[in-house]
This record gives C-alpha cells, sequence and structure tokens, in this order.
C-alpha cells in the first residue's frame, strides 16, 4: 500500500494541519484579544495546549517510526494512543474538552430521540397500512370463495 493510500499518513497530515491551523488562529487572537474576549493567560494556555498536540503528534510519528522496525510495533502504537498528556494542574482547554463532550452527548442523545421518535411514527404508519393490506386480502379471499 502506497502512503498515498495508507490512511495512517492521510489523517497524520489531518491532524498537522490542524495544529498548524489552531497556531495560525491563536496568532490572530493574539494580535487583539480583547476583540475575542480572552486574555494572555488564555492565550498562553492554548499556545501550550497546541505545543503539547505538536509533541504528541511527533512521538506518534516517532514511536510508527520505530515501531516499523519492531514486532510489537502494534501494541507501541496503541499504547502512544492511549497515553494521556502529563500535567499536574488541571488545563483550561480539558475543562472546554469536557464542556464540548457534555454539549456533545446532549446533541446525540436529543437527535436519537428525535429519530426514535420518527422510527415510532414510521413504524405506526407501516402497521396501519398491513393491517389495510390485510383487509383486502381477506376481501379478495372471501370473494373468492363466493364465486367458487
Amino acid at each position: 500500500m502506497s502512503k498515498a493510500q495508507d490512511p495512517f499518513y492521510i489523517v497524520k497530515e489531518e491532524i498537522q494541519d490542524s495544529v498548524d491551523e489552531l497556531a495560525k488562529a491563536i496568532s490572530v487572537a493574539a494580535r487583539d484579544p480583547s476583540w475575542y474576549g480572552i486574555n494572555e493567560v488564555e492565550l498562553e494556555n492554548r499556545r501550550r495546549w497546541t505545543s503539547n498536540a505538536r509533541l504528541q503528534v511527533a512521538d506518534v510519528k516517532r514511536t510508527i517510526g520505530a515501531g516499523k522496525e519492531n514486532d510489537n510495533s502494534a501494541s507501541m502504537i496503541r499504547r502512544e494512543l492511549m497515553r494521556l498528556p502529563n500535567s499536574q494542574q488541571p488545563d483550561i482547554s480539558d475543562h472546554y474538552s469536557a464542556k464540548n463532550n457534555d454539549d456533545f452527548v446532549a446533541s446525540e442523545s436529543d437527535r436519537q430521540m428525535l429519530l426514535l421518535k420518527q422510527q415510532d411514527e414510521e413504524l405506526d404508519e407501516l402497521s396501519t397500512s398491513v393491517k389495510r393490506i390485510g383487509g383486502v386480502g381477506l376481501t379478495i379471499h372471501e370473494e373468492l370463495l363466493a364465486q367458487d
């Protein structure tokens, strides 16, 4: 499989591009933090998070590169990807992630409830149609018996 087809390389490029875009967004926000409603502390937290993300991407690259030479590459990659960042104090980005996760879960829950309601309505319509067709079938059966 060539690098162009390998999903790892495709995703790797997307992640690297995303980290680069985050760095650009931070630079834009740094020009006028008050416009975006953030302060220097928040900018520094965002820079630190982006720097950590770059380091993690680099670590994964190194692990993948080293893993190609090792038989345990799959377990090493899995271990590296599951590794949590080593931070002593809670980062504000973790708070954003938790809030975004909660919002996502609530949104998905609402969406699933709506889908279930729609499916119930469609099943009710299907049930009505099946009963109607069953009634037509019985009527045809009775007419055939009468014509016999």
